[in-house]
């Protein structure tokens, strides 16, 4: 497997915008046509397509959130037909060193609807943990980084 980020392009957006969850997860995210539409409105949104090699396989954005200044992971798909095969871990390891890039970036955060089991766990086992905080009726999840990248010695995903 080589997994990338890349930009969604002319090229590419037909395509991610017919990546899809599994039916029991669409409760607990945006569809990816919401997501690039927010990207469009919203400046500070990187919404970007996950591949591995040539295949399209999911979608990621994350942001520098206006209103708190700090660094958000605010969407990650994989699509139901690659869920499963290791593609989530090695999406977030990839999108964590991205981000550890970003000025400033000294940790990642993101909300999980808190129904969301299957993600808290999944996110926990990738080395994030629960803030005890809130944030739009999702519970807030804390990936720390150090100035180069991840934490030396936390549990990397």
């Amino acid at each position: 497997m080589g997994i990338s980020l890349k930009p969604i392009t002319k090229d590419n957006w037909h395509e991610v915008m017919d990546l899809r969850p599994r039916d029991d997860q669409l409760t607990f995210i945006y569809s990816t046509t919401r997501s690039l539409a927010e990207a469009y409105i919203y400046a500070e949104c990187r919404p970007l397509a996950v591949y591995d090699d040539s295949a399209l396989i999911g979608f990621v954005m994350y942001a520098l959130d206006p209103d708190d200044g700090q660094y958000w992971i605010y969407r990650f798909l994989i699509d139901r037909n690659h869920q499963g095969a290791g593609y989530g871990r090695q999406t977030l390891r990839e999108l964590i060193h991205l981000m550890s890039r970003e000025p400033d970036c000294r940790f990642i955060l993101l909300g999980v609807d808190p129904a969301n089991t299957g993600a808290q766990a999944f996110y926990q086992a990738c080395g994030f943990y629960l803030t005890g905080g809130l944030c739009a009726g999702e519970l807030v999840m804390r990936y720390d980084l150090c100035p180069n990248g991840p934490v030396p010695g936390k549990e990397q995903p």
